[in-house]
């Protein structure tokens, strides 16, 4: 059994804090092993512990074309939603749910544009799978001296749900690694420029070049990070200087954490 979730509200599936569904919109399109499943015997929710789910948009949202693939945690009823907690895996082109439909269990077309939440049989076909493509909430551009920093902010960052693309984890040895600093920058929704004592490194500035590229284009940020050690009065290229940035110089306390997740997802936290 898995879910498939459809949200009519810009926005539902953006956030790493819970997310939620009107009740009265849960169990529209289900399947056999779904039917003992009711948000009126919150008992029963706990089978939707670790189960698969593709959360999506209603046609016609400007980021209805992205799919979220990944598993539910902690669905319960509060009234009069249930809320839950979503681990992503990666993310699917639409059309790929949409050509799978039948397999999937979406029998009528109408699921693609109406908020509900299915509970279809069976498993998530192996082929929807195949297309799915790892993402990242981040890519951290950094320069080799900072190194030790990046893996401590990516690991803070963890904590908080999000992902984050880092050189040392990700670059395969034996392959070219310019296009896999691009494809990981395609790959990412948001992109940080660290900046410690020893400024910008080379590389680090053609990351960000790409990265200002895709982000003329799809309208992403790019965000300057001041590391601790970096000076007073950091040199930033002029391209980079125009841009808010986030300030961790005295560490990596809660509240510029806070503004640079704020950076990145685009909703902004409660202190």
């Amino acid at each position: 059994m898995f879910s498939l979730l459809v949200s009519g509200i810009k926005g539902s599936w953006e956030t790493d804090q819970l997310m939620r569904m009107d009740a009265s919109r849960f169990g529209h399109g289900n399947g056999v092993e779904g039917e003992a499943i009711s948000a009126d015997e919150p008992d029963t929710l706990k089978a939707l512990e670790q189960t698969q789910a593709l959360l999506m948009y209603e046609r016609g949202l400007p980021t209805s074309g992205i799919v979220r693939y990944g598993h539910l945690r902690d669905v319960r009823f509060v009234q009069p939603s249930l809320v839950f907690r979503f681990l992503e895996h990666g993310r699917l082109a639409r059309q790929v749910v949409v050509e799978f439909a039948t397999r999937l269990g979406i029998e009528d077309h109408w699921e693609f544009g109406r908020t509900h939440w299915a509970l279809k049989d069976g498993d998530i076909p192996s082929g929807v799978l195949e297309e799915l493509q790892p993402t990242f909430e981040v890519f951290l551009s950094y320069n080799n001296d900072d190194a030790h920093v990046a893996r401590q902010l990516k690991e803070r960052l963890a904590c908080a749900g999000l992902s984050a693309w880092l050189a040392d984890d990700e670059l395969r040895p034996g392959l070219p690694w310019q296009h896999l600093l691009e494809t990981g920058i395609e790959k990412s929704a948001a992109v940080a420029v660290l900046i410690g004592s020893d400024g910008i490194g080379p590389w680090e500035s053609e990351e960000m070049q790409a990265a200002l590229r895709l982000a003329v284009n799809d309208k992403r940020p790019v965000i300057p990070v001041l590391l601790p050690g970096a000076p007073p009065e950091p040199k930033l290229p002029a391209f980079l200087g125009i841009r808010t940035w986030v300030d961790l110089r005295s560490g990596l306390d809660d509240e510029p954490m806070r503004r640079l997740i704020w950076g990145i997802k685009g909703v902004k936290t409660a202190t």
